[in-house]
């Protein structure tokens, strides 16, 4: 009631916190930008009064939110239409199909969801200015495959930043289709993506001419022809995290030391 310019809140891990306190910040605090509800009590209900008290709302951190679902975020696209940076990690009752209106969204963090081909394929088509998209830890085997995945190299043309860190789904028809659609890629992550060998690996080299940071920790199938592959490709790399890739041998390793030496390898596997 007392703070009607508060442009930022966050009530991280506050468990008390529930849809009704959330519908009185909602009444009251009508120039929120940022709100971070992580590991809150909330639920749809909650999502949709923010939704239609806080339209300038830019940044949503959800993150162990269970009790939100598609229907809350389908309130927040329609009421929230400036939204450009949402976390839903670890939501594991949202497909993705409520991300239609969000055309504004920039930034989708979405660790250890249970996200389905048809909601990727909606948030690939309807949010067409993603640049940043993070499904590491995606759960396959239910919703979620690498044809579905495959949507995001169709459709997300402005991606500057894809993180698939364990997604051991992932195949070279996905991998194929992310290098040739997303040519202004800067930063992927394939850690411990298994089933991507060198016709996946050999595309990447090819087609991302702009990527300047590769993760391939602990891919059994990135072999000498991969490193070879990317040894005359990707001419912009700067980071290459590498390590735990059996297939690989040392020799490889130096001779693309001795012929891209601006490449740093590391061997620290990136955990974010």
């Amino acid at each position: 009631m007392h703070c009607p310019h508060l442009h930022k809140l966050a009530l991280d891990c506050c468990l008390k916190i529930t849809d009704h306190g959330l519908e009185h910040v909602a009444n009251g605090c009508h120039q929120l930008q940022f709100l971070s509800l992580y590991r809150c009590a909330v639920s749809d209900n909650g999502c949709s009064f923010i939704a239609s008290g806080c339209p300038l709302l830019q940044t949503l951190n959800l993150s162990h939110c269970q009790g939100v679902t598609d229907v809350g975020i389908s309130a927040l696209s329609l009421g929230c239409r400036m939204l450009k940076d949402v976390t839903i990690s670890y939501c594991k009752n949202i497909s993705g199909e409520g991300f239609s209106l969000c055309s504004s969204l920039e930034g989708l963090e979405a660790d250890s969801c249970c996200l389905a081909d048809c909601g990727i394929q909606n948030i690939s088509k309807k949010c067409f200015s993603l640049q940043h998209l993070k499904l590491s830890h995606s759960l396959s085997g239910i919703r979620l495959s690498s044809f579905g995945v495959s949507n995001i190299g169709t459709f997300c043309k402005n991606l500057k930043v894809l993180n698939l860190r364990m997604c051991r789904f992932i195949d070279n028809f996905a991998v194929v289709k992310i290098a040739t659609g997303c040519f202004i890629l800067e930063d992927l992550n394939l850690a411990v993506c298994e089933g991507v060998s060198f016709e996946g690996w050999e595309a990447i080299a090819v087609m991302c001419k702009n990527l300047q940071t590769l993760h391939a920790n602990r891919c059994r199938n990135f072999c000498d022809r991969s490193m070879l592959a990317l040894r005359i490709g990707c001419t912009n790399l700067r980071f290459l995290y590498l390590h735990g890739c059996p297939n690989l041998s040392r020799a490889y390793v130096e001779l693309f030391k001795q012929s891209r030496s601006q490449v740093k390898i590391l061997t620290i596997e990136c955990m974010l």
